[in-house]
């Protein structure tokens, strides 16, 4: 399976059913730690009724397989969040089912060097984009290009590249290129840069344009415009929250319990093959 296929599979959307149809608000990804799958999004995404929200993500017969985050939080599992609140990046453990396609951002592909980015570096994404996906019967991301813009000191950087609101969530990777920035503002022409998890979409970045009125002075109108830079949070950032002790805490529950699980459908087989020799 190509690369890029297996990125756009790992994205999933978030939002509510509506008359029984989806209405989609953002986008999530997933990924998988010690053989947990995890649904990772913008935290600003679900901080709202996502007690009535819904994981869409494709299925094996080309349809959209939706669960109720509810579900998930009813087996006592919580959204893990980043210690510092300025991080918009949220964790959850996710369930797959028999009928779920099974696809997900590889460990390995994630940064956690802060020199693996640079200005200039080229990065794409995929997303929900309002007024393409509403209509799909699949999942199925736009993928667009963008630019580092500018590196904050905060692990988290300004992506040149539009952002809507619907793409909060979305994965950014570096885009493969032969061409590279080095931390001395040096090019270095050579191999191609592998394609890597670079961080998450947070949210466009917005400017007010003001009217005055010429006859009084005073504000007549203001309207927000999309500045087309995106803030995207590092995926160090993400890594810290894998690290936390809360995430850890609950991710070697889950551990133990399918140990259990595993140990305990061994002992039936075993029994059941015992009797079977009878």
């Amino acid at each position: 399976m190509k690369l890029i296929t297996q990125i756009k599979e790992s994205i999933i959307f978030l939002g509510f059913l509506k008359d029984n149809n989806p209405v989609y608000t953002g986008t999530g990804f997933l990924i998988q730690v010690d053989n947990i799958f995890y649904v990772v999004t913008a935290k600003h995404v679900v901080e709202k009724d996502f007690k009535n929200m819904f994981i869409f993500r494709n299925s094996k017969n080309f349809g959209i397989n939706y669960r109720p985050i509810a579900e998930i939080l009813q087996k006592g599992l919580s959204w893990k969040v980043h210690q510092n609140s300025s991080v918009d990046i949220a964790m959850l453990p996710f369930i797959m089912s028999d009928e779920d396609r099974v696809k997900f951002v590889p460990k390995e592909l994630f940064i956690d060097n802060e020199k693996e980015i640079s200005e200039l570096t080229e990065l794409f994404f995929g997303s929900y984009q309002p007024g393409i996906n509403d209509l799909d019967k699949q999942i199925n991301s736009v993928v667009r290009k963008g630019v580092v813009s500018r590196i904050n000191p905060e692990k988290t950087f300004y992506m040149d590249g539009f952002a809507f609101p619907g793409n909060s969530g979305s994965p950014v990777f570096l885009l493969p290129t032969s061409i590279k920035i080095d931390d001395n503002g040096s090019v270095q022409i050579g191999a191609p840069m592998q394609v890597k998890l670079a961080g998450i979409i947070g949210a466009y970045v917005p400017y007010e344009d003001v009217a005055i009125s010429q006859q009084t002075g005073r504000i007549k109108n203001i309207s927000t415009e999309n500045t087309g830079l995106a803030l995207v949070h590092s995926t160090i950032l993400l890594n810290e929250i894998t690290r936390s002790d809360s995430f850890q805490e609950q991710h070697q529950t889950i551990l133990q319990d399918m140990r259990k699980n595993q140990n305990k459908e061994y002992g039936e087989k075993q029994v059941k093959s015992s009797e079977d020799k009878k």
